[in-house]
């Protein structure tokens, strides 16, 4: 899954390595993600290597334009000049300066003659301007919280283009993805609920911060996701999704609609093949007289449920006995514990009024 990094417990299962980032391809989507310390020597190396084979490149060049240019049929001062040029400038940069030097030079006394230099001129520019280009590197470098800032190396300015604006994009290893639960009773359980209400926690308050506004979006808190908050279309005037009976009102119900979502784009799924999905939640407030009854719990006489009866549950082939006509429940004048404990489906697809 593809993520933003921020200072957050997602940083510790960032993924470093090499990786295929497919919102961009294959080939341009190549990214490697490394720690600080690698990164920087990363950098370095690909800043001394683009000057270091600009040098080797022109050093090839210019003996090719020395032999090319070398005749005894021009013995003017401007064709040795030339030749002297190739022969001691060290690198295209500084071909470039000298022979910019030599037609000023020349410009008075052998305007024309000078002209001839533009050739040389012209090659030695576009192999320094090549050189600049070529320090463009297709890997594109991301940072976990370990990265800072990269710093830009004279030789090969554009080799820092690796710090892209895509700096913050990573992809998370999900190690603690196909982990095994024990859910027997014991110490076990007791951190599990407690890893629950953490998450609960970090996702209530997660959503008091990125969920009020458009404002909220520009803070870094809630740059974790590929996408701050997910699109959806409300309709405050749909009909009732249930038989007339069971609804209050027939229309001026909620209906919530995602659209259709991109596994990669949306959701930060950075797998193949991507899917689309798309999610519809519907409220309707239900009618609860005649489709409700008190339930005391025989081994506890104090406590009471109430329970709903809109339907067979969805565990009834697995209760083995126990009563399945009721489809959810919540006890009466008493908090509920846990979800687990007052839901009887996976789901709550409605609620009561």
């Amino acid at each position: 899954m593809a993520a933003n990094v921020q200072d957050n417990s997602f940083d510790d299962d960032v993924y470093t390595g090499i990786w295929i980032n497919r919102s961009y391809g294959p080939i341009y989507g190549a990214t490697l993600t490394l720690t600080r310390q690698n990164g920087g020597f990363l950098i370095a190396f690909l800043a001394m290597y683009v000057g270091v084979t600009g040098k080797s490149f022109w050093k090839i060049t210019r003996f090719l334009l020395h032999s090319f240019f070398s005749s005894t049929a021009l013995p003017n001062g401007i064709y040795h000049q030339q030749q002297a040029i190739l022969r001691n400038s060290k690198s295209a940069l500084d071909a470039v300066e000298e022979v910019l030097y030599a037609m000023f030079a020349w410009r008075k006394r052998a305007r024309k003659n000078s002209l001839c230099l533009i050739p040389v001129l012209a090659l030695a520019f576009i192999v320094t301007a090549s050189f600049a280009i070529a320090g463009i590197s297709w890997l594109s470098i991301t940072y976990s919280k370990l990265f800072s800032d990269c710093l830009l190396y004279p030789l090969g300015i554009f080799s820092s283009h690796v710090t892209t604006n895509n700096v913050n994009e990573v992809v998370l290893s999900g190690s603690g993805c196909e982990t095994n639960l024990s859910f027997d009773f014991g110490q076990d359980a007791a951190n599990i609920r407690l890893n629950q209400r953490r998450k609960v926690s970090e996702y209530l308050a997660y959503a008091l911060d990125c969920y009020q506004g458009w404002q909220a979006n520009q803070s870094q808190k809630c740059q974790i996701y590929t996408k701050p908050s997910l699109p959806y279309i409300l309709d405050s005037n749909a009909k009732c999704p249930f038989s007339k009976e069971i609804c209050q009102q027939d229309s001026s119900n909620i209906l919530l609609d995602s659209g259709f979502l991109d596994s990669n784009n949306d959701f930060g799924i950075n797998i193949e093949p991507r899917f689309l999905f798309r999610l519809k939640r519907q409220c309707a407030p239900l009618v609860t007289h005649g489709f409700s009854k008190l339930y005391t719990d025989p081994q506890n006489p104090s406590t009471k449920f109430m329970r709903y009866t809109y339907g067979r549950s969805k565990w009834a082939d697995a209760l083995s006995g126990a009563d399945s006509s009721f489809i959810y429940q919540v006890p009466v004048n008493e908090a509920p514990s846990s979800l687990a404990s007052v839901f009887r489906s996976e789901t709550a697809d409605y609620r009561t009024g």
